[in-house]
């Protein structure tokens, strides 16, 4: 009847093609971008969450594992994506072990082995909370130092409280919480 036509799946990696009513057309190939890597993956499990990814798949395994419900922030990670009203970048923290690698197409992720290292040099976040012994057992500080990253590419000049309020997600289990 009334009810349009599927667009026609584009399989082995092709370059997007439009399908009904000039939209483009379902893909088997993801693209994103990690620590300024451009990454595609084909056929990508629509099961697979960007945590596990990270760390089995590109060994990258400075995103930890916590609670895998999203209520503890060890696994922080910080998302770009061009904001479709403002047509401006704007990163935001995310939870790596909720977000599927599916819903990475077009978005550039950060962990806090891309934003600094001993080697390349170390994000001034990641330097405060050195110097300042900001860390105890050193597990939760990477979602910790992502969610500041994260916070200060939003703003860069902040209240207390506004800081406070940013880290409302993340648990550290050396203080008791």
């Amino acid at each position: 009847g009334n009810k349009p036509a599927e667009p026609t799946p584009v399989v082995g990696g092709k370059e997007p093609t439009l399908g009904v009513g000039g939209k483009q057309a379902w893909t088997d190939r993801l693209q994103f971008w990690l620590n300024g890597e451009e990454i595609i993956v084909t056929n990508p499990s629509p099961s697979m969450r960007l945590l596990y990814w990270l760390r089995e798949v590109r060994g990258l395994t400075g995103t930890h594992y916590g609670c895998g419900e999203g209520g503890c922030g060890i696994c922080t990670v910080a998302l770009s994506q061009i904001d479709p009203e403002t047509k401006k970048i704007k990163t935001v923290p995310i939870n790596s072990c909720l977000r599927r690698l599916c819903a990475l197409d077009g978005c550039h992720i950060l962990t806090t082995e891309g934003i600094g290292s001993q080697g390349s040099g170390f994000n001034p976040v990641q330097t405060a909370i050195a110097d300042g012994n900001g860390s105890q057992c050193g597990y939760c500080t990477p979602g910790w130092v992502m969610n500041m990253y994260a916070l200060l590419e939003k703003k860069n000049t902040l209240s207390a409280e506004e800081v406070q309020q940013h880290f409302d997600g993340n648990l550290c289990r050396c203080t008791g919480y």
